[in-house]
């Protein structure tokens, strides 16, 4: 057993996790992943998809999406679960590709 202090950045990957999340391969796949949820998020509804980006990817809250899109909170919720639905359902079926 070598001291902490030995330890290579090599030694250190390995312990800190699975040595398959790196590489050209997972690269790869993530980008193609990210590009399916982007595909399939510019096919669902503008009203839909500019509450979940502002949600999702922007971490504001409901009542601040309210604010920004001079909405009612009710509005912005009932738009937030209607298009992580339809998000989900694109991205089951596979739909939203840009075939």
């Amino acid at each position: 057993m070598r001291p902490i202090e030995d330890l290579t950045s090599r030694d250190e990957a390995r312990l800190a996790g699975n040595q398959e999340d790196s590489g050209p391969l997972h690269d790869l796949a993530r980008r193609e992943k990210a590009r399916l949820v982007q595909d399939a998020l510019n096919a669902i509804a503008f009203d839909q998809r500019a509450v979940l980006v502002l949600r999702e990817v922007d971490g504001l809250s409901c009542e601040e999406i309210a604010q920004t899109l001079a909405l009612p909170v009710g509005t912005v919720k009932s738009r937030l679960a209607r298009g992580r639905e339809a998000l989900r359902q694109r991205l089951v079926t596979g739909q939203g590709r840009g075939l």
